[in-house]
């Protein structure tokens, strides 16, 4: 067993030699909020859970405790187990590689570092994961139509208002979704980190026949620092992307993204930030077709009390290749926010998850999409998405999801507002 610091110095915060049984170290847990500037007390309550394989608690309780006292080698030792226990091995040996390094390691902890550096690098190296989703939903609005029966036409001196064709209501009905992704890491020591990423994504309805998409994606990128208190570095990645819709539609995107990056930048929080170029190709209509720069900020947490949240904000320009685009260059803003509960359910330590997903995107034109739409006024559209979704762990890897997504987008143009709604039941497999 690893040796501790001093004890704590108030005496409420004091840990035992040893956490007993199940209930004991509960009642640890529920004096953190009293002692959670006490480095001592998160360590060895962290030392404790990793005992008994509550690595993800361990974790948050140890980071803390190395926030506060960044030298403390039993810490830094457990936080590095706790790491591997989460599935981070690049992090983890990171940190027992910087630990070695270290002239004033004790002695007797070096052999033990030793063989657990061995014993992980065994396990390390290229990890992969293979991820199913198949899901079953209701959508109110398959085709993203703006629910109109007629459109007026703005010509100088009147208005002509024209009927509009059965393909502009707004259609519901069931629809079935595949996801297949491969996601495969590769760490290379002190030479950095590789992620690798390819999906798959086929969706389809019986209700309208031109409900139809399919869409590949890949991406590559490789960063400098890992998972450890107070790293910094960059990271740079590529991507492509390509959709085909029953509708007509093709469209390509190729991606560039580089950037600096920072782990526990704040108190559990990491941070990135990031140049995004990216070439987006209608294939079907070149004159659509155009070149977006922007920047891109990541603020991702993992919370004291079983929250993981992360916060995204984008902005940028898609300029116009073909001076004919209607609007011309289109300035782009997003904000995004998305938070995760665990253990949600019912019984003594219910399983389950909770996700909430929400994002805001605004897009403007430079120009005049059209004279002949309101009197050639500028086109804005703001669009809004939620998702909330319960996860249930079947077996270790199967999941069962129930959920509900809404989008609603506005636009003073009304042939570019639409809304949908609908609830789902997926099933993810991973291997």
């Amino acid at each position: 067993m690893l040796l501790f610091a001093a004890c704590a110095q108030a005496a409420d915060c004091r840990a035992p030699d040893t956490a007993g049984d199940e209930t004991t170290l509960n009642l640890l847990v529920q004096r953190v909020p009293d002692c959670q500037r006490d480095a001592a007390f998160l360590a060895a309550l962290g030392h404790f859970l990793n005992e008994r394989g509550r690595y993800v608690e361990a974790a948050d309780h140890l980071e803390r405790a190395l926030l506060l006292e960044p030298g403390f080698k039993g810490a830094q030792v457990d936080y590095a187990i706790a790491l591997a226990g989460v599935g981070d091995l690049a992090s983890a040996l990171s940190l027992v590689e910087n630990l070695l390094a270290e002239s004033d390691l004790p002695p007797a902890l070096r052999p033990v570092l030793e063989r657990q550096r061995a014993g992980w690098t065994r396990g390390s190296g290229t990890q992969m994961r293979l991820v199913l989703n198949t899901r079953v939903g209701y959508d109110s609005n398959l085709l993203g139509t703006p629910n109109l029966t007629s459109l007026a036409l703005t010509f100088p001196g009147q208005t002509v208002v024209l009927p509009l064709d059965e393909s502009y209501k707004r259609k519901g009905g069931i629809y079935g979704r595949v996801d297949l992704q491969l996601e495969a890491r590769r760490d290379s020591g002190q030479y950095g980190q590789w992620d690798a990423f390819v999906g798959l994504r086929s969706r389809r309805s019986g209700a309208v026949a031109d409900v139809g998409s399919d869409q590949l994606d890949l991406a590559l990128q490789y960063n400098n620092y890992q998972r450890a208190p107070g790293r910094r570095g960059f990271f740079a990645g590529a991507s492509t992307s390509v959709l085909h819709a029953r509708t007509g539609l093709n469209y390509r995107a190729r991606s560039l993204v580089a950037g600096l990056g920072a782990t526990r930048a704040a108190s559990g929080c990491d941070g990135r930030l990031g140049l995004d170029l990216q070439e987006r190709d209608y294939l079907n209509n070149p004159v659509l077709s155009g070149r977006y720069s922007g920047f891109s900020l990541n603020w991702t947490c993992d919370g004291s009390r079983r929250v993981q949240w992360l916060a995204s904000v984008r902005a940028g320009v898609d300029r116009a290749r073909d001076p004919q685009r209607p609007g011309g260059d289109q300035h782009q803003y997003s904000a995004r926010g998305a938070a995760v509960w665990t253990g949600v359910g019912l019984g003594e330590r219910p399983q389950g998850q909770v996700l909430v997903d929400a994002e805001l995107s605004v897009s403007r034109d430079r120009t005049s999409y059209s004279p002949l739409l309101e009197s050639g006024r500028l086109r804005e559209v703001k669009r809004s998405t939620l998702r909330a979704e319960y996860q249930y762990p079947v077996s270790r890897s199967l999941q069962l999801l129930v959920g509900t997504e809404w989008a609603v987008q506005r636009s003073a143009i009304v042939l570019f507002s639409s809304r949908s709604w609908g609830p789902y039941v997926a099933l993810r497999s991973t291997w």
